[in-house]
């Protein structure tokens, strides 16, 4: 449809691909009603029947206090973080609205609505504000420039609230002013003329007061190209542009033909008047050819944009884009806004439970002074920085607290002690006593309503009761930066994981704490740590100049646990000294090797397939062998079951085997040191009785003996007699010590013993020097 030989674009077809929307944002719609910006029923009665729509005042996002869960409330749904949805009820009013499923939410205030006793807070502004200016060629081709159109009367409708509209009309600059119901909504205006409308899909209301750019408009028959710029979300911090060349940042401009006729020869030229803002390309920005495009075709111009010094908290600058028809002459000036912060104000709060309640956290709420808005949790006992970026002094900030919620209402929730200290990153413990406010702010104070939030700067501390929210209104503008120090150094990372994560802007000496390290994604890969300087970074450590941080990536890591038979039963139990740490690439099966355990001997190794989050572990399993004893009882005999006259076990199994006898004979022990048998299994050997004539007494003398003691038997008496010259003796005779029998000689009167085998030990001293014997007396 056309009208006064003005191009007029229907349903989005071509002015979708080319606007201006806020500060370097680009976004693409369907076209009018949103489509997939829409609410999650579509914007349709349910099929329980028709809704009624909740009031406006409802209309957006919901951040839920106690736990952060994100609640979108359209027309007639509430959708939970993008998943379970919920009907508004029909008994729903403007104050008050009913949601089967989750009960009813009540007006609190403008950033606040509760559900029962919990608050729910409003993430992003309500009824922002945004301009856009009307530009066209009226008069014929004879003029040379684009000149504003006013009088025309303009409407904009929401993707995500379909029964939202807002009206109204250019002025003398051929701008005007429409509203969105919230921050965040893509909004498609349509403009009226006499006989046709223009349609512009497509725009994402980010803040208030946003100016989204040019509507051009040019004679039937005639093209006309339109200019947005773009700045990957990436490449900002929190959503914001920095100055005080903090960073170059990166910047497409798109070339668009937004007509419906093939465009000529054209010249570009890239302009800005703003003497601190820097904008440099590898092409010449003062005059860059542009070809013949097709309808809806597009070519880029890449351009990096810096801002020098800056001292006021922040500046509204602009790029401007100077087109020149090569065949007419018209040329017209399109419009690329930016805005620069001086910086960030960080804000680090303390908590803690006065219980000491370990599960308890103080949940907080930052609402920016251009609407947009951030959830905090502080758990008990910690410490917590939060930042946003510099306003002027009559621009505030505002921040709530609600109580430690453990049990899923604010009326159960615990008291809280909180410190807050605007301006500073340093970690810091909560303060529960002393001056400052906290004995000011109890329940029922004047900071228990948005409206009369408590103005604060600096640092503060107060006491949160039970059931209670409090309401600070925060200066904004750049005071108290940490130590003084208005500095602002930047944190990049190179990831070498084909990933891209956004620089940080962090003022001199914060301490890395504030921000720990990103946790990063590589197929087959762990992350090993973050290297700046050739050093590995870790939390602690003190910024004082630009760094880079680069991630260090390694193949991971599987464990080799080894398990050994244990003695008796069938468990086997871990090694915990040989357990293994070993490292090859994802996928490739484990290469786990048996070590070498005297007494055991591995079963067969299931090797398995390398995981990557480490998880892998290989078990080697050992039997312990079976060891043999040979018992040779030469003629005697033992109530020990023995299999061919062998006695077998585990290796490390205990040796037990009763005594043997035999008719006439008396049993003196076995053919070892000592005469016993090993107290474990240990190695495959023989062991022969020995036996001696009833009656008969034998002494053995253990080889092992380091004093000589010589031995005479008369009948039934035995005489030991040890080297002389030791000031002391003792004798004991199967544990025994002889009494009295202090001397070398021990003279032994056996007739009274059963027949058997007794052991005999000597310990003789001499000043600090011991020596020892050891014997055995067979009857």
């Amino acid at each position: 449809m056309r009208r006064r030989g003005f191009v007029s674009v229907v349903g989005g077809s071509l002015l979708a691909l080319a606007l201006v929307l806020g500060a370097c944002r680009t976004e693409i719609s369907s076209g009018p009603g949103g489509g997939s910006q829409g609410s999650p029923s579509g914007g349709n009665p349910s099929a329980e029947g028709d809704q009624p729509a909740a009031a406006r005042f409802f209309w957006g996002t919901w951040i839920r206090m106690d736990n952060g869960a994100h609640y979108k409330v359209y027309e007639d749904t509430v959708q939970e973080d993008g998943g379970a949805i919920y009907y508004v009820d029909a008994s729903s009013t403007t104050e008050r609205m009913v949601v089967s499923g989750l009960g009813t939410f009540t007006k609190e205030s403008d950033s606040v609505i509760m559900n029962g006793s919990i608050p729910y807070f409003r993430k992003g502004g309500a009824n922002p504000s945004y301009r856009m200016r009307l530009v066209g060629f009226v008069g014929g081709p004879s003029r040379a420039a684009a000149t504003t159109i006013h009088g025309w009367k303009v409407t904009g409708t929401s993707g995500s609230y379909p029964t939202y509209t807002n009206t109204s009309e250019s002025d003398e600059n051929g701008e005007f002013t429409l509203t969105a119901p919230v921050v965040g909504d893509t909004q498609t205006v349509t403009v009226s003329t006499d006989s046709g409308v223009i349609v512009v899909p497509g725009l994402t209301i980010e803040n208030s007061g946003d100016f989204m750019g040019t509507i051009p408009l040019v004679d039937s028959g005639d093209y006309i190209l339109k200019i947005t710029g773009s700045i990957a979300p990436k490449e900002k911090l929190g959503g914001y542009l920095y100055g005080n060349s903090y960073k170059r940042y990166p910047m497409t401009l798109t070339i668009t033909n937004v007509s419906q006729v093939k465009s000529a020869m054209a010249v570009c030229e890239v302009e800005w008047d703003d003497p601190n803002l820097s904008v440099t390309s590898s092409q010449d920005l003062k005059g860059i050819a542009i070809s013949t495009m097709a309808p809806g075709a597009t070519k880029t111009i890449d351009l990096e944009v810096l801002y020098g010094h800056l001292t006021e908290p922040y500046v509204d600058t602009e790029i401007k884009v100077r087109i020149t028809n090569a065949q007419t002459g018209r040329e017209w000036v399109d419009y690329v806004p930016l805005r620069f912060f001086r910086g960030q104000v960080p804000m680090t709060v303390a908590a803690a439970s006065p219980e000491g309640n370990q599960a308890a956290a103080l949940n907080g709420f930052l609402v920016h002074p251009d609407g947009q808005s951030q959830f905090f949790s502080v758990p008990h006992g910690g410490s917590t920085t939060i930042y946003g970026p510099t306003f002027p002094k009559d621009q505030h900030y505002l921040m709530a607290f609600s109580g430690a919620t453990v049990t899923g209402t604010l009326s159960d929730s615990t008291e809280m002690f909180y410190t807050v200290a605007v301006g500073s990153t340093e970690p810091m413990a909560v303060e529960t006593s002393g001056g400052g406010i906290r004995e000011h702010m109890t329940f029922g104070e004047p900071n228990d309503s948005e409206e009369q939030a408590y103005p604060v700067d600096g640092k503060f501390q107060a006491s949160l009761s039970e059931g209670e929210i409090d309401y600070f209104s925060v200066t904004s503008d750049t005071w108290k930066l940490p130590s003084g120090d208005s500095r602002q150094y930047r944190i990049s990372y190179t990831t070498n994981n084909g990933e891209s994560l956004e620089d940080k802007n962090v003022f001199a000496n914060t301490w890395l704490d504030s921000y720990h390290l990103p946790t990063l994604y590589k197929e087959g890969y762990v992350l090993e740590g973050w290297y700046g300087n050739g050093n590995k970074v870790e939390v602690g450590y003190k910024i004082t100049s630009n760094i880079s941080l680069s991630a260090q990536w390694r193949t991971p890591n599987y464990t080799v646990q080894h398990y050994q038979q244990d003695i008796v039963g069938d468990e086997y139990i871990l090694v915990p000294d040989d357990i293994e740490t070993k490292t090859d690439n994802t996928g490739n099966l484990t290469s786990a090797v048996a070590k070498n355990y005297t007494g055991f001997t591995a079963k067969n190794i299931e090797q398995k397939t390398i995981k990557q989050d480490e998880s892998t572990i290989v078990e080697v399993y050992y039997d312990r062998n079976i060891i043999d004893l040979t018992i040779d009882l030469d003629g005697g005999s033992t109530t020990t079951a023995l299999s061919n006259g062998v006695l077998s076990g585990r290796y490390g199994a205990a040796v037990s085997l009763a005594n043997p006898t035999k008719t006439g004979w008396a049993f003196g022990g076995w053919n070892t040191s000592g005469g016993k048998l090993p107290a474990t299994f240990a190695e495959p050997e023989t062991y022969k009785a020995l036996w001696f004539a009833v009656g008969e007494l034998n002494v053995t003398i253990d080889a092992l003996s380091d004093i000589t003691v010589k031995e005479e038997t008369n009948g039934t008496t035995v005489t030991l007699t040890a080297d002389s010259g030791y000031t002391s003796y003792q004798w004991k005779v199967d544990g025994v010590v002889q009494e009295g029998k202090t001397s070398n000689v021990l003279q032994l009167d056996t007739s009274s013993w059963v027949k058997g085998t007794y052991e005999v030990f000597l310990l003789a001293q001499d000043g600090g020097l011991y020596k020892s014997a050891s014997l055995r007396i067979t009857k």
